[in-house]
């Protein structure tokens, strides 16, 4: 084996991509990205943007003292030395590698990595980006070449509150018994809706509040995100038809694309819907409702946002795979991608763009885009959880499905960190394709023709955008 061969063939490769994506323009189809206002409101240092960041994930399970970290009434030195204490244990993760790849080109960072004599550095130059009007379109369009970014703009306050309390650790649990009590400024303190101040920006909306649209108090965070009556629909008539009207006026405003992350709270269970059990949850208070009956509603607004979106031409994304809430993990492994099998073949009008590769199952997931023309896979946070073995599912995805259902995000709330996901994806992905180009598989146009289509031309075709 030449090492030093197929290590020319890859740098190579990559500069040729990056250059090609460069002219065709990134469409970067899943971002959470903070407004510049939002953000120069919040004004976060290094320490609050990680905390927002997905390296904060693993300083946790790496043993970070969240309390010492986040407590700002303690001096900034001592709150370095517990990350300092840790930061060796995570150095070479995924998230690491992308916060790497911002700090350094972005954030003045000298040296591989965080440290003692560089830290001050990336905070100072982070509090700089926050007062700059100008610094989200110089990084997103100039640096990046981004044409096109969707963003996932908006989520309910009770999913957020579920996923930070610990009063109940189970959905259902949590919103019979412990949501109804909740104040409602809280929620609406916990409902985030964010500016799409940029003209490169387009909306996904997240519909998921209509799921636990049944509760009485939830009609206020309904209007709020998403501009609809739910507290006079009293059957489920009523309800198709604030569903329906809902999307029709999302799609006239402007949206791209509709989103539900709600199976990482909810039941696995995604069956044929149950209308009279369904009805009962419209019918009875929220102490006497049954698990039953909730996930009957929950599969007829599924049903009902999978026919509106068909009849829009709204790509419906759904959150499949690994995420994180009181468990860790996926609820009752309510993202395991094999549980939207018969539903996406019964809804063949709809296309559905599967998130995050299922991670790590995401051998299944390929297994659907391969059978079903209607799904779609976005790879967004799959690259960051496990570059290495994000190499090996792209190479067997680029020659196993259809290329042309392959899609890229970064997936970040700060503009560097998106940065940064670009690269490291740029990155991972040309060692995918020269993999293949040196076994033979591909031929080096072949292999740019398709990072070009997942980074830049994909996205405008399913979403409509070109």
């Amino acid at each position: 084996m030449d090492v030093g061969s197929d290590r020319a063939i890859q740098d190579s490769l990559h500069e040729k991509i990056s250059a090609a994506t460069a002219r065709a323009g990134i469409c970067n189809v899943h971002e959470h990205l903070l407004g510049r206002d939002q953000r120069a409101e919040r004004d976060p240092g290094l320490f609050d943007w990680i905390g927002s960041s997905y390296l904060w994930a693993d300083l946790v399970s790496a043993g970070l003292n969240r309390e010492v970290f986040a407590d700002t009434g303690i001096p900034m030195a001592h709150r370095w030395s517990e990350l300092a204490r840790i930061l060796p244990a995570v150095r070479h993760t995924g998230y690491m590698q992308v916060c790497r790849y911002g700090w350094r080109d972005l954030c003045a960072m000298e040296g591989p990595g965080l440290n003692t004599c560089n830290w001050k550095a990336v905070d100072q130059s982070i509090r700089d980006h926050n007062r700059d009007a100008g610094f989200s379109h110089r990084v997103l369009s100039e640096q990046c070449g981004m044409k096109h970014i969707l963003v996932d703009y908006q989520v309910g306050g009770t999913p957020v509150y579920f996923f930070g309390q610990r009063e109940a650790l189970d959905w259902y649990d949590y919103l019979v018994r412990v949501r109804p009590g909740l104040d409602e400024k809280l929620i609406a303190d916990h409902t985030v809706i964010r500016e799409l101040d940029l003209p490169l920006l387009r909306p996904v909306v997240k519909i998921d509040s209509l799921f636990y649209s049944w509760l009485p108090q939830t009609a206020a965070e309904n209007h709020a995100l998403l501009g609809c009556d739910t507290g006079s629909a009293n059957d489920l008539d009523a309800y198709r038809q604030v569903i329906a009207d809902t999307i029709a006026r999302l799609a006239q405003e402007g949206a791209v694309g509709l989103k539900t992350a709600h199976n990482c709270c909810r039941s696995p269970v995604l069956g044929p819907v149950d209308d009279i059990a369904a009805q009962k949850v419209l019918e009875s208070l929220p102490e006497s409702v049954t698990r039953d009956q909730i996930i009957a509603f929950e599969n007829f607004v599924m049903h009902e946002v999978a026919a509106g979106a068909a009849r829009h031409s709204l790509p419906l994304q759904i959150h499949t795979g690994t995420t994180y809430g009181p468990g860790g993990l996926s609820s009752a492994g309510a993202g395991a991608a094999e549980h939207f099998a018969d539903f996406v073949q019964e809804k063949q009008e709809t296309t559905f763009i599967l998130m995050h590769a299922s991670w790590p199952d995401w051998g299944r997931i390929e297994q659907m885009a391969k059978r079903y023309p209607n799904v779609m896979l976005d790879l967004s946070w799959a690259i960051m959880l496990g570059p290495k073995e994000a190499r090996r599912m792209l190479t067997s995805m680029f020659t196993s499905i259809p290329t042309s259902k392959l899609l890229w995000g970064g997936d970040c709330y700060y503009v560097e960190e998106s940065y940064g996901a670009l690269r490291q994806a740029q990155r991972v992905v040309t060692a995918a394709l020269a993999d293949l180009v040196i076994d033979g598989e591909l031929a080096e146009s072949e292999a740019i023709d398709l990072a070009v289509g997942l980074f830049c031309l994909n996205g405008l075709q399913i979403y409509g955008l070109a």
